[in-house]
């Protein structure tokens, strides 16, 4: 018998949770015991609408726990933000290695014209290595990415940083953030994360499920929150 009825939101430019190599392992333990929903997205979708589709999911269907990754963890605290009274009837809702602050260089990129119709080598955002311990240069990708979506992510999605710990700590009792040690893309400042309560430290780069030393670390941490 499923136990839970679990909504997976992706992050940018990531694979297919039953396919793709990237999710497997969640997917995997997840699946022996809960019913998963994959919320999928291209990374050439118009994020704005993505948000809006986000929340018509979540709205037309009864989850038990709602869980974003990366990106996928901005938009359901965007959506945490804009549907308050919701969140309590959820078990837990989990953020993994979420995409929440504004990196001041990023923010400043981000306004500036003409930035969202750049597209760039996903190695050069993307890196491999800095993604699990699996990655190095020689499974880079060089395929083009469009900015569009991360600008507009940041104009107009995700929250300043006093704004999403108080949306945090309001929801602290069903609401955790896992934090990555080792996380080179989605960082928030020490003294911005000491301000937030309820928060998972885990060993370990932003996809920190996959690599070899800290798989089960992660799991260990993580499934307390959903079994």
């Amino acid at each position: 018998m499923k136990t839970n009825n679990i909504l997976f939101i992706r992050g940018f430019n990531t694979d297919n949770i039953e396919t793709g190599d990237e999710y497997i392992n969640i997917y995997t333990v997840l699946k022996q015991n809960n019913s998963i929903t994959y919320f999928n997205y291209s990374p050439n979708d118009d994020i704005l609408k993505t948000y809006k589709k986000l929340c018509k999911v979540i709205k037309d269907n009864h989850f038990t726990d709602l869980i974003g990754h990366s990106m996928g963890g901005g938009l359901l605290l965007k959506y945490i933000s804009d549907y308050p009274n919701e969140i309590p009837k959820y078990k837990n809702v989990v953020l993994l290695m979420p995409l929440l602050y504004k990196v001041p260089l990023t923010n400043f990129l981000a306004n500036m014209p003409l930035v969202r119709k750049l597209r760039v080598p996903k190695a050069f955002i993307l890196p491999a290595s800095k993604i699990s311990s699996l990655g190095n240069f020689l499974n880079d990708e060089y395929n083009l990415l469009s900015l569009t979506q991360i600008v507009d992510m940041y104009k107009h999605l995700m929250l300043d940083s006093d704004v999403f710990v108080k949306v945090l700590n309001k929801h602290r009792k069903n609401t955790v953030l896992f934090y990555a040690r080792e996380e080179a893309f989605n960082n928030i400042p020490l003294d911005i994360r000491n301000k937030i309560k309820n928060k998972e430290y885990v060993n370990g780069l932003h996809e920190c499920f996959n690599s070899l030393e800290t798989t089960n670390y992660f799991f260990n941490k993580f499934l307390r929150y959903i079994n």
